[in-house]
């Protein structure tokens, strides 16, 4: 796509979401495609006009149709469009002015936009370059604070209402400062640059200026060496000491008026506020003080106002909750998920995951195939929502300190906005994925995830495109859907719910032997791994089209929902080239040659039980008591406490069995005749959810029996229920995996290799 320009950048990046600060411009998400990691690049050409470039491909024309944009008004300012152009950009927010906030060292803290129409907006670095449109957990100074720390004992300083006027004094060779926020929002904290210094604060013309100025000098009254308030005459309404300025004033004037005013002494002050502005004012004082502080003060303060201090305390609380609006009173602090700049050049996707591959080697100890598929799973996460399925990744071990904690943190440098978390509610989860599209990555999900079905069966829906959750929103419970469908790590000891293991990659990680991770990890240095991070990012979102489409080619008798697990895996090993198909087929190989017992359905446990029971069995016929009989004196399997809390019973089986189109009958054996099974009535169970007990790793799914015999069975019946076919070679016999739930609809057969 070739490169667009724009008469103003600000008019573009006012349109966009999501837009950062880059080393050379502006990462925005393009409108022209469901973008969740900044993919549209902006940059300021050497003639002044803007580029812009997506680079997942989205068309010029698709660009600016979304932003509203005709062609029309791109190119060359002797177009004839561009005055219809420039009229519209005349009417848009323009950007006209920048004020840093720096600490005593000069280092950057925060800054301060100053848009015409006269609109502000605060921003932070993002320590990557970028920029975060918030001042979360930052910290307030005076403007030009380094410049405050400098001033000579003897000079008068100068407080206004906005850096503009602030600026405008220090033109003029003054000390001029000012509190970001302007009107309202002073705080304690301030006083410490004003310290033994001479103030005087030019309040603008009007009521909340005026009030401001009160609050000011209160506040300084006892630390700086004098402080004035001194009120600009002739100034209209709303005015300020640029408007004085304007007029004629200059610094020789401004001194004079500031020295000759009165020092302002705080009980006057109080006398000549009202009553209910006094009690105003000593509240949000109270509520911008730090905690410590304030436990000093509330004793006093009370006792000023009249009250109690729990009444007090109340009082406070609300005040906090007002004059601080980005918390909007909430507890804790607003989620910020990192977004990730992609690397500035296109670049060979066999290598990346090749790197990515070996620093997972390099952290963990893995079992075979495990470091190649977590380096393809990290990919998929890039362009996940351009697949149909998310597998889930579960990392799984039989005990504490094999490294899963360890795995997830270096899985979380490799993802695209991870979210780390120790717990997890439904509604949470629903609503984070609605709206910051990120990659969960849950630990300790053993302790939290298995009785919890609702989440359960959120983290399940989670796993396809089309997974939402429905919930009624607004005073008029409007219906409204939230997606679900997000890439998602769940991390703990032993086995996921059957469900979803079925929906997972399973890495099962062991204790590592002593000197055997070959180096440790230190979130603290990760600069190698982000910037392979930006690579794979680059990698995903120049391949998004290709990724999206891709019909890779999988291992024969690879399907159901294991295939949907594992095709996003080959399809970025396909698109990657080089030996990367072979390595996600010796990965997926080697990953799912193995069945885990603890994440199977109750029903398939019990047919595998069952098929124990008739091994031991001198006949090929049971009655019923004698199975539940045989079940239970399996100390080590669920039966004695299967039917809420208590043995299973005879009708307990019989109702189990029949999801399997087993169902009992009338026997006879010996003398006897009761309810009771016939082995050849498990033969199409047996073969179709039972992985089978007796196989090496090359052992096949069986065909049907012939069921024709009816009395005692033949070897070949019974070999045909454990699952082997008499006198059948193994030579060229593929592996098998059997995936299994409780009821017959949810079982899937899962064949591998050729048969």
């Amino acid at each position: 796509m070739k490169q667009r320009t724009f008469r103003n950048v600000e008019d573009l990046l006012l349109r966009l979401k999501g837009v950062r600060r880059v080393e050379k411009g502006w990462m925005a998400l393009c409108p022209a495609h469901d973008d969740h990691n900044p993919s549209l690049s902006i940059k300021e050409g050497e003639d002044g006009r803007v580029l812009f470039h997506c680079f997942a491909d989205c068309s010029s024309e698709r660009v600016c149709g979304v932003l509203g944009i005709g062609l029309g008004e791109l190119g060359p300012k002797k177009d004839s469009h561009n005055s219809s152009f420039r009229q519209t950009t005349s009417r848009s927010r323009r950007l006209v002015a920048t004020y840093d906030y720096t600490d005593e060292n000069g280092k950057l803290l925060f800054q301060v936009l100053r848009y015409e129409p006269k609109q502000f907006c605060q921003r932070r670095p993002d320590g990557k370059g970028g920029w975060l449109y918030n001042l979360n957990n930052t910290r307030r100074v005076l403007y030009r604070l380094p410049d405050l720390l400098k001033a000579d004992t003897s000079e008068m300083v100068f407080i206004v209402e906005g850096e503009k006027d602030a600026e405008r004094l220090v033109a003029l060779g003054l000390v001029g400062t000012t509190n970001p926020g302007g009107a309202g929002k002073w705080r304690s904290e301030y006083v410490q640059g004003l310290r033994d210094l001479h103030v005087c604060v030019l309040p603008d013309s009007d009521k909340p200026g005026s009030r401001h100025a009160q609050d000011i000098a209160n506040s300084l009254a006892s630390e700086a060496a004098s402080v004035r308030i001194l009120s600009l005459p002739n100034l209209p309404e709303k005015g300020d000491v640029s408007n004085w300025l304007d007029t004629g004033g200059t610094a020789e004037a401004l001194k004079s008026l500031a020295v000759s005013t009165p020092i302002h002494e705080h009980e006057d002050s109080q006398a000549e506020t009202p009553q209910a502005e006094s009690d105003e004012t000593v509240l949000e004082r109270l509520a911008s003080l730090p905690v410590l502080d304030y436990e000093r003060e509330r004793e006093t303060a009370a006792k000023t106002l009249g009250c109690r201090t729990a009444v007090l305390d109340k009082l406070v609380q609300s005040e906090r909750s007002r004059i601080q609006p980005v918390h909007g009173g909430l507890q804790g602090h607003a989620l910020e998920l990192d977004e990730i700049e992609p690397w500035p050049e296109s670049l060979n996707g066999a290598e990346i995951l090749k790197q990515i591959s070996e620093v997972f080697s390099d952290y963990i100890v893995l079992p075979d195939g495990a470091a190649d598929a977590l380096a393809l799973w990290c990919a998929h996460a890039h362009v996940f929502d351009g697949f149909i399925c998310s597998p889930r990744l579960n990392i799984s071990s039989p005990d504490k300190q094999c490294g899963k904690t360890t795995l997830r943190d270096v899985l979380a440098v490799f993802v695209p906005r991870p979210l780390p978390t120790e717990n997890l509610t439904a509604a949470v989860l629903f609503r984070v994925v609605e709206s910051h599209k990120p990659t969960l990555l849950a630990d300790e999900c053993d302790a939290w995830l298995r009785d919890n079905e609702e989440l359960r069966g959120l983290l399940n829906a989670g796993h396809g495109r089309t997974g939402q959750a429905l919930r009624c929103e607004g005073e008029g419970n409007e219906i409204r859907a939230f997606r679900v469908f997000s890439p998602a790590v769940l991390c703990g000891i032993g086995s996921l719910p059957g469900t979803l293991y079925d929906r997972s990659i399973v890495i099962r990680l062991a204790r590592a032997k002593p000197g055997e991770v070959r180096k440790r990890f230190d979130s603290r240095r990760t600069q190698t791994e982000q910037e392979l991070c930006r690579k794979l990012s680059r990698f995903c979102a120049d391949n998004r089209t290709l990724l999206q489409t891709a019909d890779p080619e999988l291992p024969a008798g690879l399907f159901n929902r294991l295939a949907d697990n594992w095709r996003p895996l080959f399809a970025v090993a396909e698109i990657a080239g080089g030996d990367w198909p072979s390595r996600a087929a010796s990965a997926f190989a080697r990953l799912s040659s193995k069945d885990d017992v603890d994440a199977q359905g109750i029903g398939v446990m019990l047919l595998t039980d069952i098929q124990k029971v008739f091994q031991d069995l001198p006949s090929h016929r049971i009655f019923s008591r004698d199975l539940v009989t045989g079940l239970c004196a399996m100390t080590d399997r669920p039966w004695l406490e299967a039917h809420r809390g208590r043995s299973i019973t005879e009708t307990w089986l019989a109702r189990r069995l029949r999801y399997f189109e087993v169902r009992s009958k009338d026997l006879r054996i010996g003398t006897d005749r009761a309810k009771g099974y016939e082995v050849t009535d498990f033969v199409d169970a047996f073969e179709r959810y039972v992985f089978p007990q007796e196989h090496s790793s090359r052992d096949s799914v069986t065909s049907p029996v012939n069921t024709e015999q009816n009395d005692t069975p033949t070897r070949d019946n019974l070999n045909v229920c454990r699952g082997t076919k008499p006198h059948e070679s193994t030579e060229n016999i593929g592996l098998s995996r059997c995936h299994a739930l409780d009821t017959p609809e949810t079982v899937e057969l899962l064949v591998v290799g050729e048969i």
